[in-house]
């Protein structure tokens, strides 16, 4: 049996503590540390698990009571480096929600103890590379179905409900996140990575705020659940009406709840950003983020010396009321290629290819690499996690720096 330590009791890893009870019982939950004892014993509660509950503070404590085979790191994203070297240090093996980690520093010092630690691994948990649609793009491109790729073109979209939720928690805190061009694009970066099999160089990146932080509005209350202003904002949401963040967060007895005012002068992280990036063979790519557009989705356009590839995938949305989840209204997916000179177009599956499951699929056969005996060829491994980061590290730096070319290899050294 091999035991279990889940550094961080997140929503995000409840749906992998289900798939692991359900289907890897060679594996065992054994404790659950985080910085928040009431939401981890809500997260206890919520997921049917009895476990022995740490405090940040007590790591060695806990390392040497449930002395885990495998730790899973959940927590908040600046907090991950320093968990993952000290899981490396002392011979556990690590799964880590993505991003790795927020930084070039933070990437080498992991980088390092791996390489002090061979017979032990980090793995970053980049899910977003197993869904169909991208499956299909990179066999198109590795097939050579658009011949030799020449330049990228990457549009991520965030709709009202989902760009805001990140403006409302921790996440909106650079110092935590990295801002999205880590915490969130850190996965596109990685499908591009992947896809292209190629290192990125350099970087050039700018990017602002313009929908959310305390330029745009002079926000009278810290939280939603007691703003005067509450019935006029377009983003007002009472978190209570979500049944996962009611169980989990609420209560006077959490430290946390994602609950706060988007305007808030606390934001600082940017809700539209430019990158763009060099890979090696001159291939470039420019990639776009928006945290608060009509519709969610992505549009990915990476044209051949032979064709033209676009993928899109695209979710109109509604909140089913001023709390609670989003209603799909429907959506639009289509991979097609495009000639020069004719009038066909050629067309893909880039539908998701499980119905009605967590990202369209995509948890289910990660979590078939990550526990199951036979690893695919779909896995990222520590150093694709790495270079995901370090184009949004790079892209930071670039920001601050007027949006100046910023080589990779100044960031991290192998």
């Amino acid at each position: 049996m091999k035991k279990i330590l889940l550094i961080g009791a997140s929503v995000r890893v409840s749906r992998l503590v289900k798939e692991v009870l359900e289907k890897y019982p060679e594996y065992e939950f054994a404790g659950v540390l985080d910085s928040d004892i009431a939401k981890a014993e809500d997260f206890c509660t919520f997921n049917k698990v009895k476990l022995p509950i740490y405090s940040e503070k007590e790591f060695d404590r806990a390392v040497k009571e449930v002395a885990p085979a495998l730790a899973i790191i959940t927590t908040s994203d600046f907090t991950h480096a320093d968990y993952i070297v000290q899981c490396l240090d002392r011979k556990i093996s690590c799964l880590v929600e993505k991003p790795l980690c927020i930084n070039a520093e933070q990437c080498q010092a992991i980088w390092d103890a791996q390489k002090r630690n061979p017979e032990v691994y980090a793995v970053t948990m980049h899910n977003s590379r197993y869904h169909n649609a991208a499956r299909s793009t990179r066999k198109l491109v590795r097939d050579g179905a658009i011949g030799e790729v020449r330049s990228i073109l990457y549009h991520e979209k965030l709709d009202h409900f989902h760009g805001s939720s990140y403006f409302r928690r921790w996440n909106r805190h650079k110092d935590f996140s990295g801002g999205l061009q880590i915490h969130k694009s850190s996965h596109h970066f990685d499908r591009i990575n992947f896809l292209l099999n190629r290192r990125p160089l350099w970087v050039c990146a700018s990017g602002c705020q313009t929908a959310y932080g305390p330029a745009k509005h002079n926000s009278k209350a810290k939280n939603c659940s007691n703003c005067p202003e509450a019935d006029c904002c377009e983003f007002f949401l009472d978190y209570h009406k979500n049944k996962v963040y009611e169980q989990l967060y609420s209560g006077s007895k959490h430290l946390y709840t994602p609950d706060q005012c988007v305007y808030d002068k606390e934001a600082d992280i940017e809700d539209f950003f430019n990158v763009f990036v060099m890979y090696e063979g001159g291939i470039p790519m420019n990639y776009t983020l928006a945290a608060c557009c009509a519709y969610e989705g992505e549009d990915l356009m990476i044209e051949g010396t032979t064709g033209r590839l676009e993928m899109c995938r695209h979710a109109f949305r509604r909140p089913e009321s001023r709390g609670g989840d989003a209603l799909t209204l429907r959506k639009e997916n289509r991979l097609h290629i495009y000639r020069f000179g004719q009038n066909e177009v050629e067309s893909f599956n880039a539908d998701d290819d499980i119905k009605n499951s967590d990202h369209g699929g995509c948890d289910e056969l990660i979590y078939r690499d990550l526990f199951a005996d036979g690893k695919s060829e779909m896995l990222a491994s520590l150093e694709d996690g790495i270079y995901a980061v370090l184009i949004g590290a790079a892209a930071n730096v670039s920001i601050a720096n007027n949006g100046a070319r910023v080589d990779i290899s100044s960031l991290f050294t192998r």
